[in-house]
């Protein structure tokens, strides 16, 4: 048959499901001019050769687009409409946890992630929104098993889109590392905290606010197992990156300095931990 009148031919219902796509997420340049592949009788919509014959038109075509062709194609951009709904089920999964309906706020939001997952793939930084809304969710409901999980995804998402070692992962790495302190899992903790910390050396950002909140958390970690040398030495790092930048919540510069009494009340300097819980009431007044 006349390769021209064959790709004029309409095709059979059965062979949408057997188009080639390619990288870009569409069908391919070699669907339209693919002239030797022959479908079975069955309705499979699957070629019955392999490897179809290559016409002119094809080969010109590879030969034409190969150079232009993107290895590593955009994500896809979200629709208006897509925005708008997920900035909706955010805000009534806000609205149901402030009432006191966690279990709602839960379905509403895994209902948004299918959806954001089926049009912008598994991997799309937009879906970290809607995962941030879940982690809020299970800590209210305590659930540590599903917040774990949650920020583990979160956790692969931010490098699949930033890298492993960009700045963009240290809140989820906190997280993790907080997140494994209250459940006693201290090594593992640590092991996130101190990625955290490595990261923000690799990129000599001593003053992101980050800093001297994976200090203050490791000190605690280490209070914990009662390594007191070496929560002083890391908690006293944390206190000095607040006086050099000031903590923009006090709450966090109170929670170091509630670690640091701990750790003098411990190690049997009880003056030095009352100095610390006055600075606190300080703070506070």
């Amino acid at each position: 048959m006349n390769p021209i009148l064959a790709a004029r031919q309409p095709r059979r219902p059965y062979e949408a499901h057997a188009l080639p796509f390619s990288a870009q997420g569409g069908p391919s340049r070699d669907t339209f001019i693919c002239f030797g592949a022959t479908h079975p009788p069955d309705g499979s919509g699957f070629p019955a050769t392999t490897t179809p014959k290559l016409g002119v038109f094809q080969l010109f075509w590879r030969a034409l687009t190969h150079p232009f062709r993107s290895a590593d194609p955009k994500p896809p951009t979200p629709s208006r409409k897509a925005k708008r709904r997920l900035e909706r089920d955010i805000d009534i999964s806000r609205t149901f946890l402030h009432f006191n309906q966690p279990t709602a706020a839960e379905e509403t939001l895994k209902d948004l992630l299918a959806c954001q997952i089926k049009l912008l793939g598994p991997q799309h930084l937009l879906l970290t929104k809607p995962l941030q809304e879940l982690v809020n969710v299970y800590r209210h409901q305590q659930n540590e098993e599903k917040l774990d999980e949650t920020l583990h995804t979160l956790l692969r998402i931010y490098e699949a889109n930033h890298g492993e070692t960009a700045l963009q992962l240290l809140p989820t790495l906190n997280n993790l590392g907080c997140n494994a302190l209250n459940n006693e899992r201290y090594d593992e903790g640590e092991s996130f905290l101190l990625r955290g910390l490595s990261i923000i050396k690799k990129k000599d950002a001593l003053m992101h606010p980050m800093y001297p909140v994976l200090l203050s958390n490791l000190g605690g970690i280490y209070l914990e197992q009662g390594k007191y040398k070496s929560a002083e030495t890391v908690l006293q790092q944390a206190m000095e990156a607040y006086e050099i930048k000031p903590p923009v919540s006090l709450s966090r510069f109170r929670f170091t300095l509630r670690k640091m009494a701990a750790l003098m009340a411990a190690t049997q300097r009880p003056e030095e931990a009352q100095a610390l819980k006055q600075r606190i009431a300080d703070t506070q007044g």
